[in-house]
């Protein structure tokens, strides 16, 4: 079916096979969008508090260049492996992009997890936040509106607020669902 070599005829059939299979791993990466957003609101729960939206403008920019990517890749012929890799970076930054558009305007703490932009992070998996444990001295190296969350992996987690109070309620509401953070 593929060949790396061959006349203009192969050529030609290579970069259309490429484009429609692409073209439709779009769609469906697109499509999915809704699917995602109800499977992650109904594993979160009950809404405690809202975090700051997020735009989309930049998300919906990268999703019409990698659809423009996926086009180039139907008129013009890089070679049977460049308009693979082509094809397969304009999927990844779709599916990057849908990601991150899936829970916009859902973005806050949950019953049962945090939302922000694409990441989930189930309540659960918080071991700490460094900040309610530290001196007042080693306080001032904090930033005033972003959250460092510390993940049971050991991996950190951060989130931003638009203002300290803000910042500080979220952190109240977090420690009303797990009580347990406030002693370590």
């Amino acid at each position: 079916m593929f060949r790396l070599y061959g006349n203009k005829q192969t050529i030609m059939e290579n970069k259309i096979i490429i484009a429609i299979a692409s073209g439709i791993l779009y769609l469906a990466i697109i499509l999915s969008i809704p699917f995602r957003r109800k499977a992650g609101l109904k594993k979160a729960g009950e809404l405690i508090a809202r975090l700051p939206k997020s735009k989309a403008a930049n998300d919906y920019l990268i999703m019409t260049v990698c659809a423009s990517l996926i086009g180039l890749c139907a008129f013009k012929s890089f070679g049977l492996m460049m308009n693979l890799v082509v094809a397969g970076c304009a999927l990844m930054g779709t599916f990057i992009s849908t990601k991150e558009l899936s829970f916009l305007g859902h973005e806050g703490l949950y019953k049962n997890c945090i939302i922000a932009n694409s990441t989930v992070l189930p309540v659960k998996e918080i071991a700490a936040i460094p900040e309610i444990h530290a001196s007042e001295s080693d306080k001032e190296y904090f930033d005033k509106t972003s959250l460092i969350i510390k993940k049971l992996n050991g991996n950190i987690q951060s989130f931003l607020f638009h203002s300290h109070e803000e910042k500080l309620e979220f952190i109240s509401k977090i420690l009303e669902l797990r009580s347990d953070l406030k002693k370590k």
